[in-house]
């Protein structure tokens, strides 16, 4: 309610959540559309291209303060393009996305592989020279989970997960920007 006194449309799709109309809304826009996400939501930092830029609400120290996410600051805080998060989060995993991912695969070690290999296309094809890597690098238990290589195999075929889904929808872009600036 809030947003609309404020002048902004607001859009809801039953059945689908924010960010799938985030998602959806960013995809729509153009290449000469400047978008700006404003969101809590980490997911959303792999929708930043060239012409969206994510506003991410955090906190830093108990104080809430805005990061402004674009492509630049992606790779270096995660050091892999935008849409590679999503191949991160696919190993990694997230309960809260009911994202499976990879038996002994954290953050950290998704990361590293991902920046090694561009993507999970690239690891299945080098899964043994990987897990060697791994281990002398420290980055699994000693006794890998034996379902290592199969997870990675399932991830493969299932849908990898994305925030980033077709149009839900035909929206005249035009319709729903403010009609002063923002003060981004």
């Amino acid at each position: 309610e809030c947003a609309r006194l404020l002048g902004f449309e607001v859009i809801e799709i039953e059945g689908y959540e924010a960010d799938d109309i985030l998602g959806s809304l960013a995809a729509a826009a153009d290449d000469d559309t400047h978008t700006y996400i404003l969101t809590g939501d980490r997911d959303s930092l792999q929708l930043v291209s060239d012409s969206t830029k994510v506003l991410l609400s955090t906190t830093k120290a108990g104080r809430p303060e805005i990061v402004t996410f674009d492509t630049q600051a992606v790779f270096d805080k995660y050091g892999v393009k935008p849409k590679s998060l999503i191949e991160i989060k696919a190993l990694q995993g997230d309960a809260s996305d009911n994202i499976p991912g990879v038996s002994g695969i954290g953050e950290k070690t998704a990361q590293d592989l991902i920046v090694r290999f561009e993507n999970i296309d690239n690891i299945i094809p080098t899964f043994s020279i990987i897990i060697s890597l791994c281990l002398t690098a420290n980055f699994f238990p000693i006794a890998l989970p034996p379902t290592v290589r199969d997870d990675i195999s399932e991830l493969i075929n299932k849908v990898v997960y994305t925030t980033l889904i077709p149009v839900l929808f035909e929206i005249n872009m035009e319709s729903i920007a403010p009609t002063e600036p923002l003060p981004i």
